[in-house]
């Protein structure tokens, strides 16, 4: 973020002196990188911040302005991991799809990396062989540790052993659902319901699901 003007700096302006402080929020996520600009401009109530302002009023007005910066920065981190719909899972998995028969090992690599589009809020897609059922590639930085597993064996906290249901439905030519739990992307981890959409394609099991 930009930083303001100091206090001695500001007392050695002239009159109407305008901050237009700046804050780069970027959220690189798995899913590949964005920024969003913040750019406020800083006035009191008459427009102004002129000489006859204390230093003490002048500091506090400065204090204000930063909240208010990291307010707006709240704002957008948490617009940025909305939740994504049913649609928007099946979209994805279109892509994914169309991405492994472009160059499988690149859309692997991109969905482990979260970068070209392969993590959108809390959507992101999983792969594993279908010869062995290992998990190959999943956008979601929470769950990295099921990476080389044997999907077939994956089950959540309450017991539920979810992993053969999602082997089961990767079959070439459909899209078969399968609810289960997982955590989110984001920075709640708790585990909580959700439902994907499961394909085949290139020798892989893939999947992109939605949290209900």
């Amino acid at each position: 973020m930009s930083a303001l003007p100091s206090k001695a700096d500001i007392a050695e302006r002239d009159c109407h002196v305008r901050f237009v402080p700046k804050a780069d929020v970027s959220n690189r996520s798995k899913a590949g990188s964005y920024s969003i600009i913040l750019s406020v401009v800083a006035i009191n109530l008459s427009g102004m911040v002129n000489c006859s302002k204390s230093r003490e009023e002048i500091s506090m007005f400065r204090k204000l302005v930063v909240g208010a910066l990291g307010a707006m920065a709240v704002l957008f981190s948490t617009t940025a991991f909305a939740q994504g719909t049913a649609a928007d899972a099946k979209a994805m998995l279109e892509k994914t799809v169309a991405a492994i028969k472009a160059d499988k090992a690149k859309t692997l690599d991109e969905i482990n990396k979260g970068e070209n589009g392969f993590l959108v809020g809390d959507l992101y897609p999983f792969c594993f062989n279908l010869s062995d059922a290992l998990l190959v590639a999943i956008g979601n930085p929470n769950v990295k540790g099921m990476l080389g597993k044997d999907a077939r064996t994956f089950k959540d906290p309450t017991g539920d052993v979810y992993g053969p249901r999602l082997y089961d439905a990767a079959k070439e030519g459909q899209v078969n659902e399968v609810s289960y739990m997982s955590p989110k992307a984001g920075g709640d981890k708790t585990w909580v319901p959700k439902a994907s959409f499961v394909t085949a394609v290139a020798g892989l099991g893939c999947g992109v699901g939605y949290y209900k």
